[in-house]
């Protein structure tokens, strides 16, 4: 649990009771969590304020996330926060969590954090009864998850468990109440499963309800269990998103053995009450008696499994096999992990995007000659007139004045050059999953100011995660470098409109943050496409994207591509590539999640030092690199003032590097990838109060499209 230490501070009407940071006082390094804040409006007048966590950084100020909050007189709430703690987490090992109202002091506190490692496994437990998944923690990771390549038996790197054998520890395992969810997707962001056992439905709010689904969609795992209360699944808000139609309760009378045969141990062979359905969805990987026990279903780019039975009521309670079912889960999870190009590909996108972005430097050419002309008005000219004139005394007049003037003209040149317009870019990459339109976005912006001045950029889409990207070092003659500027951080406050405030920028300068959100296209990719006898890939693909059209990409699956022209909303295209590859017959391996591909085309990528260093080793290295080249196509530009900034050969490195990284695991044998750049900002992002402003966006979306055999 997290230690909880009282500021000294002048004392308000609004005071905070208790704090509590991540699921039960444990989060992940560089990863949202959650922080809970019990507020007391202990005065007798209403109070309006922020809710708000301090996260210290090492070399710069903290950064801020808020939230508005309305306490009438005398109440009591709890108010949820949304912080992102970074790698290697917060500076000080604890973060400040406070009040501030409108008007009066401040109430904060200081509360001691407890980070995992960004390769530990996390499971959150919610149930409103008192069964127990401690046999979670039975789970071996080691047994599937290769350590990180180099490091050191017994260190586990920045903020490791790991043990001796230099492979990650057993899940962490936290529990909360069906009322205690978080009623954001970010509060889920940092764990690996969430189980629904015996919860609540009723108790379940609609932003409960709605931040379980956004965050499966972008990429979470979720595993509800059954048993005997079958209403509470086929009635709750899981049920259309389930494998498994339920539709009553059944009692198996030998127990459960075909469980027992897939996962091992031994199980009593006592009656076992389940529920009972049939699959309209997914897959199903145990069944007995013509029962699905164990299936899973797609939900955009995350996965729902459902569980027949319950984990906490005999025989399964007693079931030494239990904790193989949880493994497999995550062991799935760390195997195929979509959303990478969404999560993971920042500071190449991001360098690139900052680069791109900057206004083109004065010619050598106009340099010179504004010099030349200086000089030369300065002191010949300046002195051939006054001596004309017969008037050097003026001197001290005239010198001035030329300085000023050109001064002004310097100036002048700098609007032309560089604008006058507050610009705010932004580049996005969308991930999606074919039959929903549903995925995740992650947005990449840099906001160029004429002058020094601080900006608001609120956000169209709902819950909306924004930081700084990491930089990524970059070798140069002097030695290694950055191209981003990550000074000055700003705060982050959800409302109606998620907002980032307080965004400095310098004159003529530009300041980059990244976010990221689910999303919904509102349509989807319509595709019949098969793999024939003759291994060619044959089909039709419809562009239904809610009214996006793509251009310069293409299509590829099992290392074939098919370069496709421009897609318009509602247009086909006929597909036929190949011959495909087959299938891979093993499995790929689990690797954790801060794992980086050192062997592969794009190794050195992440320290801006690489492109490709060799032939890929590995079909889904190649695969990425197909998808790369197919992405970069011709290259595109924004026009502006000060001339095109060419970003598409940058941006297919970052979408490569994405693809690559913790695996390849984007790329699967039973799905192909569409690729297309679309001019949309999935976020919405805007900037406030900034009149005359003008908004450029970019889009690479990647579209994952089902394959059928034979």
């Amino acid at each position: 649990m997290c230690a909880f230490v009282l500021v000294p501070a002048a004392h308000g009407a609004v005071e905070i009771t208790a704090a509590t940071i991540g699921h039960e006082g444990t989060c992940r390094d560089g990863a949202l969590t959650v922080a809970a804040l019990d507020l007391t409006n202990t005065g007798d007048k209403d109070v309006t304020g922020t809710a708000y966590v301090k996260v210290p950084l090492e070399e710069s100020a903290p950064f801020v996330f808020s939230r508005p909050v309305d306490m009438p007189a005398g109440a009591h709430k709890r108010v949820l926060v949304y912080p992102n703690i970074p790698e290697g987490g917060a500076a000080s090992g604890e973060v400040s969590a406070g009040f501030q109202p409108r008007k009066g002091a401040v109430s904060e506190v200081k509360v001691t954090i407890k980070s995992q490692s960004p390769d530990d496994l996390l499971v959150l437990v919610c149930t409103d009864g008192t069964g127990s998944f401690n046999f979670a923690r039975m789970v071996d990771p080691s047994k599937w998850v290769t350590p990180i390549p180099g490091m050191p038996p017994g260190t586990g790197g920045p903020g490791g468990r790991y043990g001796p054998g230099g492979g990650p520890q057993p899940p962490y395992v936290s529990y909360c109440r069906t009322e205690d969810l978080p009623d954001s997707w970010k509060g889920f962001a940092d764990i690996d499963l969430l189980i629904l056992d015996e919860f609540s439905p009723q108790a379940i709010g609609p932003d409960q309800e709605r931040a379980i689904v956004e965050w499966v969609t972008a990429g979470g795992r979720l595993l509800v269990t059954g048993g005997e209360q079958f209403r509470r699944l086929s009635e709750s808000f899981i049920a259309p998103y389930l494998p498994v139609e339920v539709m009553g309760t059944t009692v198996l009378g030998e127990g459960l053995p075909a469980m027992v045969s897939r996962f091992g141990g031994r199980m009593e062979p006592a009656p076992t009450a389940v529920c009972a359905g049939r699959i309209v969805r997914g897959g199903s990987v145990v069944a007995q008696g013509g029962q699905p026990l164990l299936a899973y279903s797609r939900q955009g780019l995350g996965t729902v499994w459902y569980a027949a039975f319950s984990f906490t009521t005999r025989p399964v309670a007693q079931w030494d096999g239990a904790q193989e079912v949880i493994s497999s889960i995550l062991k799935r999870g760390r195997q195929y992990q979509p959303g990478l190009v969404c999560q993971h590909a920042g500071p190449v996108v991001a360098n690139a995007l900052s680069a791109s972005a900057s206004p083109n430097p004065p010619s050598f050419k106009v340099i010179s000659l504004f010099l030349i002309g200086y000089i030369v008005c300065l002191v010949p000219l300046n002195y051939l007139a006054l001596r004309k004139l017969d008037r050097r005394e003026l001197a001290w007049v005239t010198t001035p004045a030329i300085v000023l003037a050109f001064s002004l003209l310097a100036y002048g040149l700098g609007f032309v050059l560089k604008g006058r317009a507050v610009v705010l870019r932004s580049v996005s990459m969308i991930e999606v999953q074919a039959s929903t339109g549903a995925g995740a976005a992650q947005s990449y912006y840099s906001v160029f100011s004429p002058k020094k001045a601080s900006y608001r950029v609120a956000f169209g889409a709902p819950n909306v995660d924004a930081s700084v990207p990491a930089p990524v070092a970059r070798m140069s003659m002097r030695g290694p470098r950055s191209d981003l500027k990550l000074n000055t951080p700003f705060e982050v406050e959800a409302g109606e409109r998620d907002t980032v405030k307080d965004l400095l920028v310098q004159m003529w300068d530009q300041r980059m943050f990244s976010a990221r959100a689910p999303v919904v296209l509102g349509g989807d990719v319509k595709s019949d496409l098969r793999v024939g006898r003759d291994a060619m890939v044959v089909g039709q693909v419809t562009n239904a994207l809610g009214g996006l059209r793509l251009e310069g990409g293409g299509l590829i699956f099992r290392g074939q591509t098919q370069q496709l022209d421009a897609l318009a909303p509602g247009a086909a295209v006929a597909v036929r590539l190949g011959p495909v590859r087959p299938a891979r017959s093993d499995e790929p391996p689990p690797k954790p999640l801060g794992w980086r591909d050192t062997s592969g085309p794009y190794a050195m990528m992440g320290s801006g030092m690489g492109g490709p260093m060799g032939a890929p080793t590995t079909a889904p290295e190649a695969d990425a690199q197909a998808a790369a080249s197919l992405a970069s196509g011709p290259t595109s530009s924004w026009s502006s003032r000060g001339g095109p900034y060419r970003v598409r050969a940058d941006l297919a490195e970052g979408a490569a590097e994405g693809f690559l990284r913790q695996n390849t695991y984007t790329f699967r044998d039973d799905e192909a990838l569409l690729l297309g750049w679309a001019d949309t900002d999935a976020l919405g992002a805007d900037l406030v109060g900034t009149h005359g402003a003008t908004e450029q966006a970019k889009a690479l979306v990647v579209v994952h499209i089902p394959v059928a055999e034979g």
